[in-house]
């Protein structure tokens, strides 16, 4: 990026379903980001309409949908049911946050190269670095994504969690995300390995610290 003075770079994983964006520093910006950029710009050619995103998704896609007037819905983590609950819903936008996006234009499918192309337009028309478009949505502080092996049933230890954090607001969507009115946090068993994928975030850095140790003790 730097010997090139590229406006920004993209990367595509080995079938180019997903993209990773680095902006002209340099520096890899956060799916999450990418997708509420994403969803923002679909809610302008799709005023009032649904955007698809799924529990692990940082708060930032479900702030953006709202603010843009849209019709948030939120489910369980994977490409094939975020696919298929897309095409059921007929949503305007899907984001998941492993950088899958997914468009109405292609069918409900996730298509790397298209979310290419739409960075490219929305950068050309605003105008700016793709560092100071991103930069309105970044407004948490969360630990990305946390796999910690698992020895035993990963079930028992999403209910351990589920235990510990009963003071919080509980949703079942996919393993156990817990709400509070300033933080939340997710547990969920991953769908392809021996792990639990964790995930802990807020707009309080400490807040963020604090819940990730606690969940930590717990699942290890």
């Amino acid at each position: 990026m730097k010997e090139t003075g590229a406006d920004f770079g993209c990367l595509f994983d080995a079938d180019a379903d997903r993209a990773v964006f680095v902006d002209e520093r340099g520096e890899t910006i956060s799916p999450d980001l990418i997708g509420a950029v994403l969803a923002s710009h679909a809610l302008k050619q799709y005023p009032g309409d649904k955007v698809l995103y799924d529990c692990f998704s940082s708060h930032v896609v479900k702030d953006a949908v709202e603010k843009a007037g849209g019709k948030g819905i939120v489910m369980r983590t994977g490409r094939s049911y975020i696919y298929q609950r897309a095409r059921a819903e007929d949503v305007a936008f899907a984001a998941e946050a492993s950088s899958h996006y997914y468009y109405r234009e292609v069918y409900h499918g996730d298509h790397g190269l298209l979310t290419l192309l739409k960075v490219m337009e929305i950068v050309a028309n605003m105008q700016k670095p793709l560092s100071e478009i991103v930069k309105e949505y970044d407004t948490y502080t969360n630990t990305g994504q946390i796999n910690v092996p698992v020895k035993g049933d990963a079930k028992q230890a999403i209910e351990k969690v589920a235990a510990t954090f009963q003071d919080g607001e509980q949703s079942r969507i996919d393993g156990i995300t817990i709400e509070y009115p300033d933080a939340w946090l997710i547990a969920r068993p991953s769908n392809t390995e021996p792990l639990i994928r964790l995930r802990v975030e807020s707009k309080d850095k400490e807040k963020v610290e604090e819940l990730k140790q606690r969940v930590m003790e717990v699942v290890q």
